[in-house]
């Protein structure tokens, strides 16, 4: 790599953790309501989040809810790791940045 440029790009992050985050709600929500499982997970969510519970619908709020968290989230993190790259990185040159 040369030189400092470790940055994330932050909508992009953002939006990769948003799909993560939208659809392991989803799933969890659907397992909860066919299969049982997890069900006790899905109502303590669904105590942080209105409308999620064991329930296709509540599958689809809170895939949106992990969708709207998930890109807050990964844009937040996204954002200070490239601020603290910019402050506090230490770039170190290798063996090849040295012959170019």
């Amino acid at each position: 790599m040369k030189g400092c440029s470790s940055k994330i790009h932050v909508v992009a992050f953002g939006l990769s953790i948003a799909v993560v985050a939208g659809l392991s709600m989803f799933l969890m929500g659907l397992l909860a309501a066919y299969l049982d499982v997890g069900v006790d997970v899905v109502m303590t969510y669904g105590s942080l989040y209105v409308g999620y519970e064991p329930s296709l619908i509540g599958s689809i709020i809170g895939l949106i809810y992990g969708l709207i968290d998930g890109f807050i989230f990964g844009v937040l993190i996204a954002y200070f790791y490239n601020l603290f790259m910019g402050c506090c990185g230490k770039c170190e040159k290798s063996d090849t940045d040295v012959m170019q």
